[in-house]
């Protein structure tokens, strides 16, 4: 398996969990309402339920199990409250989905959303008795017709150093901030509609050294200047000032509707093109593709999709999205029993003012099947893509195969027993995909890869597993290097006092059959090990969780982190961190980090975050997100050893989040 599916089922195991819950409320007459929850015990240890209703402070309010293993929990409301939530467990949040409504969490997840006012006019569904054959209600509410609010906002003071080799000199004093609204949900019955508008975003200079006497193009700021900039512009022009002179701008929307016969929706600017995932391969990568000049969605409604015992989604989509070429995407994919069978077909044009060209001559079109069948435990899937270029062109006239990808995978899964999977691959020199990232999905340019990985679960706490891929080199490639790589690694979860402790951990190696001149044929590409633990100290200290990676990617470095997170009471998180860089070309071998945050618990400003960071040598925070590491796909810190090499910075800001 590549390392992108490594890391997936990794978080999966950590924390890649979901529940299915009901949520039911009880009028109280008084303008208040009892809102139960109850969602059936998977082997927790303790669970939780958090969310506005108590400003997101972990872990949240404990849930109850009963003796049906049913967890549950009773929460009082006022009739016209609005209130997001997911469940907390051994540190990790889980997404119900089976909630009510759900809510775009920012993190490219969801929350669960309770609307009670709509709950308690819900229409009951209407379901026919298993016996008698008479329509009954159910409990179960349609979904919610309002439009949700949310955001993510952060405003911080960030003063930084040069700490290149040994010196440590301030550079310069900005004021960073971001604030993207959206606002999401049914206008009206049917009518789904998503705006995102970016209020502000920019790093302005309060203060700044002037630069080297060599450039005289450009001048430094006073701190005098800046400071009356900084009041000047939040007193008169907020938004203006922190978005670096730029005005708020309408940078997402997308809108449409919904019958039994018939979806529609379109969208325009930063909105992604709608995902797609065939068989195997994600044909629209998830938010991999802005709208740009837009796009239009014509979907076969629920009520033709369904036909006796055969499924079928059909869909055409016209779009100028790929750099504002006029563009066509249509789909077609039909379930029978344990079969399916998908076709797409991608076409980009060469014309961004002629719609009447989009036949004439195409330059890119891509035809893309798949098949799937899935008996029990067994899995069958294939997937094809072949690569159309321009008629008469240099590209188009190379052979099929240079023009062709394919991936079979054969897997088999006994759930919490064992599972394992074989895959094959095969890319030619010029096989892309108009909507995907090419090389995480169909491996790299002129090769074949095949994959092994199987894992077994003993009891319900250990998990080991081992997967391996060899990449062969084909085509004008063929006799170079076969790079073979096996990452064996495990999942623990077990009791740790009251909490439950999980650790998950891996370690990928390789070995290079012509490795270049001076380098070893085995190597150790990283390890990547996750401890985390729920309450240890009640009342003291609520969680710990602990991340170390070697990441020996580069050929410049090998660069160590160990990284540690620990949650108080009341809202407050403690960071720490240290990074050390070994190899020839290193100059700055050492990097330590130190931050903490506080949750306010206060609902009427709708919970800030208050948080104080400082980075010397090394950055895990993600840019859009102050007190949370960044992982790349692999698990390893985002950027490695290249973020903040020879820089430091002091950063004390406020975000929101909801």
């Amino acid at each position: 398996m590549n390392k992108r599916l490594i890391a997936a089922f990794a978080a999966l195991l950590c924390l890649g969990m979901s529940l299915f819950s009901d949520v039911k409320v009880t009028d109280r007459g008084d303008g208040t309402v009892d809102i139960l929850f109850t969602t059936p015990d998977d082997g927790y240890g303790d669970l939780y339920l958090i969310g506005s209703f108590n400003s997101w402070v972990e872990p949240g309010d404990a849930m109850v199990l009963g003796a049906d293993n049913i967890w549950e929990i009773s929460l009082e409301a006022d009739s016209l409250d609005e209130i997001k939530y997911k469940f907390f467990c051994d540190g990790a949040y889980i997404s119900d989905v089976n909630a009510p409504d759900e809510v775009d969490d920012g993190f490219g997840g969801f929350n669960g959303l309770v609307v009670v006012e709509d709950l308690l006019n819900a229409e009951p569904v209407v379901a026919e008795a298993a016996e008698s054959g008479e329509a009954v209600a159910t409990d179960v509410p349609v979904k919610r017709e309002k439009l949700a609010f949310g955001t993510v906002t952060y405003i911080e003071s960030e003063t930084n150093f040069n700490s290149d080799q040994g010196d440590f000199e301030g550079t310069d004093s900005l004021l960073n901030s971001k604030s993207v609204w959206t606002l999401k949900g049914d206008a009206v019955k049917r009518m789904p509609v998503h705006l995102e508008v970016l209020f502000f975003e920019g790093s302005v200079p309060v203060w700044e050294k002037d630069p080297a006497p060599a450039d005289d193009t450009v001048d430094g700021v006073e701190l005098v200047d800046g400071l009356e900039k900084l009041g000047a512009g939040l007193i008169f022009v907020p938004a203006y000032y922190l978005g670096g002179n730029n005005r708020p701008v309408l940078d997402q929307i997308s809108f449409g509707f919904d019958t039994p016969w018939i979806s529609y929706e379109t969208g325009y600017g930063s909105a992604a093109v709608p995902a797609r995932t065939s068989i195997i391969w994600d044909t629209i990568e998830e938010d991999g593709t802005d709208a740009g000049d837009g796009y239009s969605l014509f979907r076969l409604g629920e009520d033709l999709r369904e036909i006796g015992d055969f499924s079928l989604d059909l869909a055409v989509m016209p779009h100028k999205s790929l750099n504002d070429y006029y563009g066509l995407t249509a789909y077609v994919s039909g379930e029978y029993g344990p079969a399916v069978l998908d076709f797409q077909y991608n076409l980009r044009t060469s014309t961004t003012d002629d719609p009447k060209e989009l036949f004439q001559d195409p330059a890119r079109q891509d035809i893309i099947a798949g098949a799937g069948v899935y008996v029990g435990p067994l899995s069958v899937e294939t997937q094809f893509l072949y690569s159309i270029y321009l008629q008469g062109g240099t590209v188009n006239a190379r052979p099929f195969a240079d023009k062709m990808a394919l991936e079979g995978l054969l897997g088999f899964e006994k759930e919490d027993l064992f599972g394992a999977e074989l895959g094959f691959k095969y890319r030619g020199f010029a096989a892309q995909m108009l909507f995907a990232d090419n090389d995480s999905v169909l491996g790299e340019s002129e090769t074949m890869t095949f994959s092994a990985g199987g894992w077994m679960q003993f009891g319900n706490k250990i998990v080991p597993r081992l997967n391996g891929e060899a990449v062969i080199p084909n085509g004008s490639q063929a006799g170079g290097n076969v790079a073979i790589s096996f990452t064996p690694g495990v999942g623990i979860e077990m009791p740790f006092g009251e909490a439950t402790m999980s650790l998950d951990a891996s370690v990928t190696m390789g070995i290079d059959t012509q490795p270049a001149a001076g380098d070893s044929s085995f190597y150790l590409a990283d390890i990547v090990a996750d401890f985390s633990t729920g309450m240890l100290i009640p009342g003291v200290l609520e969680g710990l969780n602990i991340h170390y990676s070697l990441d020996n990617s580069t050929t410049d470095d090998l660069f160590n982190t160990l990284l540690a997170e620990a949650d108080f009471p009341y809202g407050l998180k403690a960071q720490l961190g240290a990074g050390l860089r070994t190899g020839d070309a290193v100059d700055n071998p050492f990097g330590i980090f130190a931050g903490a945050a506080w949750k306010i618990d206060e609902e009427q400003v709708f919970s800030p975050e208050l948080y104080i960071n400082f980075t010397f040598n090394m950055d895990p925070y993600d840019a859009d997100n102050r007190t949370a590491y960044k992982y790349d796909g692999d698990g390893l810190l985002d950027e490695g050893s290249a973020k903040s090499d020879g820089n430091s910075a002091l950063r004390l800001g406020v975000q929101w989040s909801y």
